[in-house]
């Protein structure tokens, strides 16, 4: 009978994709979201995968127990190596330009072509090719993430200079209770920066944030073990490739940002709570993992909330082996509880009202703009939305199909073979959190649904992975399969080139391309203007805080409203002209960020000012 329970449960996970897939085309397409291929990617990816279950083909693989290496492995190892060292240099070379060209776009796509043909094509890999591919996917990543962070002179990221000063305030004062804001509950990212800072004896930030890269780098590899001991090492090689690159979780390692930092601890996180043996240690480890990542960022709590919630539905649902459950639950609700108490004891925020007050806005408002900048669907064009999220929309597609796959397979084999539990467990939560932002960002744009993109890659990588692996193998008498690694290869091209990545990118869909960094004009003029000891300067909300350097104390300018402007300091930049002010609304109107352009009195104005000072980017009026 449960059996029976079972097998319907899961085929209703797989008709509700299916029949969610087709609403969110059909919902889109009459709401304007411009966001039609996410309900197709959805749809398709459930479709496909219940076609290929009926196909049979061999998923353990083979790994040959020698140390013998390939020549063809040593060739390929040097041509990745040599293609990184090719990407620093035409980094260093457009340093002057603040913008990254095609042709290093380009050396990252083979590069993975290269490596997606090691991970494919080697018949037998033996311990040592395992390893030598395990080192280029880590290696070029780390290069890859230092271009980023050494391409613009600043810090970059949307509060970087929050941040910034927070960790200079802890660095100067030794208390983490000496800034302002409520980061001050969560202080974890800003300590991981000044443990290292006087750890390695570091003053510069740049070098701090190389070094916190490659930490960032490493934390990833557990996800290696995790898919081997879940499928197989060639897999495991795929899924790592596919994290390494992921959109989200790349810009983390140049962005002063702390959420998108802690989701590389969550990779971690998932091994402890499903592969180290059960004992007092293990589960010390899982709470101090959940408190480590809770004391990082407001949101994190949610994120792991709602997975262990699933985890604990799935459980009671399909009595699967315990994995952690109990003590990862407490730890979980605890975590959340205490994180609530801390905010609102800290900051005055009263949780209760604001909930109420939520709820009522969730029913009054739908609109698509949670999801950053690149979901304002009546701002931008339909070609520039979809090259923009089309890297993230294959990721998702193979990410569904892999899930899907896997978990009616393990789940047949689950009588027989207790420890195909975790292959349930893993798929549902991939399947059930992936859908999250987009929801969200239909029925409430103010919880900020794009912060959940970062958490859900982790899983989707690990199925996209085994997605594209199982779709080699599906053609693997067919001479079509030599698509399946160029497939792979673009996907991660366009992940990278895309504007979640690439700042300041010149590649495709320029205009939805945001730099939150500083190119060297703009800093000197953020240097004149502090020379001045102003109390009070207006412009952009996407510069100004680099001139107070405080994240409260923004002037900001709106030039549909001249009483913002007029009789007042002014700081002009090229592209607020050229790309608009930026006015963050978290959820008022329905609408978590507007974008206003100059009119012709605004024009008028600042023609009719005085220049105080001008440069190449920056104009300062009086």
């Amino acid at each position: 009978m449960s059996s029976k329970i079972n097998n319907f449960l899961i085929t209703s996970v797989f008709y509700i994709y299916m029949i969610g897939g087709a609403a969110a085309v059909i919902l889109s397409y009459f709401f304007h979201f411009n966001k039609e291929y996410i309900g197709y990617c959805l749809f398709f990816g459930g479709l496909f995968s219940f076609l290929l279950i009926r196909a049979r083909f061999q998923i353990r693989d083979q790994i040959a127990r020698t140390n013998a290496i390939s020549r063809f492995q040593v060739l390929s190892f040097f041509c990745v190596a040599g293609l990184s060292m090719a990407a620093i240099l035409i980094m260093l070379d457009s340093r002057q330009y603040y913008s990254l060209p095609l042709s290093f776009f380009l050396l990252i796509f083979l590069s993975c072509l290269i490596i997606s043909l090691q991970i494919i094509y080697v018949e037998r890999l033996s311990n040592r090719d395992v390893n030598l591919i395990l080192l280029e996917i880590l290696g070029f990543s780390f290069v890859i993430g230092l271009c980023f962070v050494f391409l613009f002179p600043g810090v970059y990221g949307n509060d970087a200079t929050y941040h910034t000063e927070y960790i200079d305030s802890i660095t100067a004062s030794h208390r983490i209770d000496n800034y302002v804001g409520h980061y001050q509950n969560y202080p974890i990212y800003q300590l991981i920066h000044v443990a290292t800072d006087l750890v390695l004896n570091i003053s510069n930030i740049k070098f701090t944030e190389a070094i916190i890269s490659g930490i960032q780098v490493i934390l990833l590899a557990p996800l290696f073990l995790i898919v081997k001991r879940l499928i197989n090492e060639r897999v495991a090689l795929f899924s790592l490739l596919i994290i390494a690159f992921a959109p989200h979780l790349i810009q983390s390692r140049f962005w002063i940002f702390p959420y998108i930092t802690s989701a590389v601890f969550v990779v971690l996180l998932l091994y402890c709570m499903f592969f180290l043996e059960k004992g007092f240690n293990s589960s010390l480890l899982v709470v101090f993992l959940f408190a480590f990542v809770n004391f990082t960022h407001p949101l994190t709590p949610i994120m792991l909330l709602a997975t262990v919630i699933l985890i604990y539905i799935i459980n009671k649902l399909f009595r699967l082996k315990a994995l952690h459950i109990s003590i990862t639950m407490m730890a979980a609700f605890f975590m959340l509880i205490a994180m609530r108490i801390v905010w609102q004891i800290g900051t005055g925020y009263n949780l209760l009202q604001d909930f109420v007050l939520y709820i009522n806005d969730i029913f009054q408002y739908m609109n698509p703009t949670g999801v950053g900048r690149i979901t304002l669907a009546g701002s931008y064009s339909w070609e520039s939305i979809l090259l923009s999220d089309l890297g993230f929309t294959l990721m998702l597609f193979f990410g569904t199909l892999g899930a899907f796959y896997l978990l009616k397979r393990s789940y047949d084999r689950l009588a027989n073979r207790p420890e195909e539990g975790r292959n349930v467990y893993l798929p549902l939560i991939s399947l059930g959190l992936s859908p999250i932002p987009f929801i969200l960002a239909m029925l409430a744009p103010i919880t900020l649904p794009d912060r959940w993109f970062s958490f859900i890659e982790i899983f989707l990588s690990i199925y996209a992975g085994f997605g594209i692996f199982m779709v080699y193998r599906f053609l693997s008498r067919s001479k079509v399969r030599i698509v399946i690694p160029v497939i792979a290869a673009a996907m991660i091209f366009l992940t990278v080139a895309s504007p979640v990545v690439n700042p300041n990118g010149q590649i495709f869909s320029n205009e939805l391309s945001t730099r939150s960094a500083l190119e060297q004009p703009e800093a000197s003029a953020v240097a004149y203007i502090q020379s001045l000891n102003v109390t009070k300067i207006y412009g952009n909300t996407r510069f100004i805080g680099y001139v107070n350097r405080t994240f409260y104390d923004f002037y900001t300018i709106d030039p549909s409203n001249p009483n913002t402007y007029k009789n007042q300091l002014m700081v002009i930049r090229v592209d607020d002209l050229k790309y608009g002010f930026y006015f963050p609304l978290y959820g008022a109107g329905g609408k978590f960020i507007d974008i206003i352009y100059p009119n012709a009195t605004f024009y008028a104005y600042l023609n009719s000012s005085n220049v105080l000072y001008r440069n190449d980017l920056v104009t300062i009026y009086r």
